[in-house]
């Protein structure tokens, strides 16, 4: 309650609609009143209580000298002390009045009489203090334009002889000290307000300079918010609390700015990818529909075209579902599922591959190279898929009979782990100059014309990719050593274990399998080989 009570109240003093720089003026000048207030206030008590000290021990020397002068009967001596007015009094213990003295200096008018009360109090030498000791008070004065008088009030002595009976009352007033503790307020006043101001204007210009950088920062903001991405803000000192708002800011929008593109490039990927994925279904589709239309038209009645339009029909639609299967592998692949992790001999799938790669294309030269024996864990359909396309590629894309080169061999990579490599080298035509990141992409083909003369929709480099960056590897494509193409795909070793059996873990491919089996991710699909 106490605090939702506190800031109700800092509330009301600064409200939450005020700029900074309103706020931090208003509690400077709050701070330095504050602090001159209190500086103020002890000046004025230590100054008051040293003059009415002064004023006591005035007192008790007047007091002495008029007991003595009383003693002698010299009355019109008792202001022989300096003082500019002394008003003596004689009581008796009981408060009677015996005597009363208003005496002046020199030529000065008498002024008013204090008011003293009836019951003033009693010495302290009646209660067991010495005859010296007094009791002091200030009253007001009897009349006006006269100020305070200080009061003291001790037993009637003189030397040695106390006069037990009879109390001295001696009091003068306090004109002197009131109009120096004016004097003092008037200039403590003006010093006061002169200090606040100039606080407020250096400190309006401090903030000034100090929230310059976040004016700054806020025009930024502002160009930022209309569309400039690339602007940054100014960054001020690192160790001020500015500075680290400013690298702050920054960071976050080079985040942002990296994040915009990427959201731009992945929106142009898509588009891209829808736009192409349309054009190589609706080939198959204009196709189907053409041999529909031709079957309606009358090739129900000639037994020879009718097995064309039915044969065409099928090969278009085998076509279009193992489209639809890769586009299908590639979106399950961007899901980011975990692959199936077992141990594999890299070097035992690789040379499955080449065999079943040779059973299909007798007339081209396969050589090996295996240097090591690695393994991997992950799954080994996907992995040998993996080695199938790049195969597939090597007998699309170069002549019939052109030589190739596949090679297993471990290596170490930049960060130090060390990876299991798989080179295939063909003799064809290579990559283009910029081509080495591009055949990665979904739907490219070297020939622009899109003639699947040249090669299939341009999805299984895409899906090599996908498939090795799912195992935590890298495919890379770069030029060959005798001018051709070389695709490498790197996977990080499994951890020291005995290398698998020959019998263990998925079976290996027939060597005289007359064409490459491609599983795809549905295990419950039937397995088909995937076109380039």
């Amino acid at each position: 309650m106490k605090t939702d009570r506190m800031r109700s109240v800092l509330g009301r003093v600064a409200p939450r609609r005020w700029p900074l720089r309103r706020r931090l003026l208003v509690v400077i000048a709050g701070l330095v009143v504050a602090g001159l207030a209190l500086a103020d206030y002890a000046t004025y008590r230590t100054l008051h209580s040293y003059l009415i000290n002064r004023e006591d021990q005035q007192l008790a020397q007047l007091s002495r000298g008029v007991g003595r002068n009383l003693l002698f009967g010299r009355v019109g001596d008792v202001g022989g002390n300096g003082a500019t007015q002394a008003f003596v009094e004689i009581r008796t213990a009981d408060g009677t009045v015996v005597s009363e003295i208003l005496a002046r200096q020199g030529t000065q008018a008498a002024l008013a009489a204090p008011r003293l009360p009836t019951d003033l109090p009693r010495p302290p030498a009646a209660t067991g203090g010495t005859p010296d000791d007094g009791a002091y008070l200030t009253v007001p004065a009897s009349g006006p334009g006269v100020g305070p008088y200080r009061v003291r009030v001790s037993q009637l002595t003189e030397g040695p002889v106390v006069f037990e009976q009879d109390v001295l009352v001696v009091a003068t007033p306090l004109s002197d000290v009131t109009a120096t503790l004016h004097k003092l307020l008037w200039t403590e006043l003006g010093v006061s307000v002169a200090a606040v101001a100039l606080a407020v204007l250096i400190g309006s210009y401090l903030v000034r300079l100090g929230l310059r950088p976040l004016d700054h920062m806020a025009d930024t903001a502002d160009e930022i918010a209309a569309g400039g991405l690339a602007r940054r803000v100014a960054v001020a000192e690192d160790g001020t609390e500015v500075g680290r708002l400013g690298g702050a800011l920054n960071s976050m929008l080079g985040r942002l700015e990296a994040a915009f593109a990427q959201k731009e490039a992945s929106e142009a990927r898509l588009r891209r990818f829808v736009t192409d994925a349309s054009h190589e279904l609706r080939t198959p589709l204009t196709s189907i529909r053409g041999y529909a239309e031709l079957f309606r038209r009358g090739a129900d009645r000639r037994p020879e075209d009718l097995a064309k339009a039915m044969s065409r029909i099928e090969a278009e639609a085998t076509r279009m579902g193992l489209l639809v299967e890769d586009l299908l592998l590639l979106a399950r692949l961007d899901q980011g599922r975990t692959p199936e992790t077992v141990p594999v001999d890299v070097a035992s799938l690789v040379l499955e591959a080449v065999e079943a790669a040779r059973a299909v294309e007798p007339d081209r030269v396969f050589q090996t190279e295996v240097d090591d024996r690695p393994v991997v864990l992950g799954d080994r359909n996907r992995l040998r898929q993996v080695v199938d396309n790049l195969l597939v590629n090597v007998r699309v894309h170069t002549a019939p009979g052109a030589p190739a080169t596949v090679r297993v061999r471990v290596e170490d990579s930049p960060t130090g782990q060390r990876m299991a490599l798989v080179e295939v080298e063909d003799t064809g035509p290579g990559l283009e100059a910029d081509g080495g990141e591009k055949v990665f992409e979904r739907f490219y083909r070297a020939d622009q014309s899109r003639s699947h003369d040249s090669g299939g929709v341009g999805l299984g480099l895409s899906i090599i990719r996908a498939i090795t960056e799912a195992h935590g590897g890298t495919a890379t494509a770069g030029p060959g050593s005798d001018g051709g193409a070389c695709f490498r795909i790197a996977l990080p070793l499994a951890p020291a274990m005995p290398p698998p059996s020959a019998t263990s873990g998925a079976s290996a491919t027939d060597p005289a399998e007359p064409e490459p089996e491609v599983l795809v991710l549905d295990e419950a699909a039937p397995a088909s080989p995937t076109k380039l």
